[in-house]
């Protein structure tokens, strides 16, 4: 995860000894959050249909973060825990 201020990043990766690391503005290396990432989902996209193949983000990974959001708001919403079916998006 990688949190963006304008004074700087912090970075938090729990697969390392030392998971939080924190970069001033000065000396932060471009990272994911230096690019909107819904232009490069939409590059991606151009590129997809320029060489035929399929992009990164299939309509499945879509319907997916979709899920969770609205999981997430009723969860919120009620209180309650809001189970997921677990990736069968057909008929829904």
């Amino acid at each position: 995860m990688e949190l963006a201020g304008k004074n700087g990043l912090i970075r938090y990766d729990s697969r390392k000894a030392s998971p939080i690391m924190a970069q001033s503005l000065t000396h932060a290396q471009v990272g994911p959050v230096a690019v909107d990432p819904y232009r490069l989902e939409l590059e991606d996209m151009v590129e997809a249909i320029r060489e035929d193949r399929a992009p990164r983000v299939s309509v499945r990974d879509a319907f997916g973060s979709l899920e969770v959001a609205l999981a997430a708001i009723e969860s919120a919403r009620t209180g309650q825990v809001v189970e997921l079916e677990g990736g069968d998006y057909r008929g829904r």
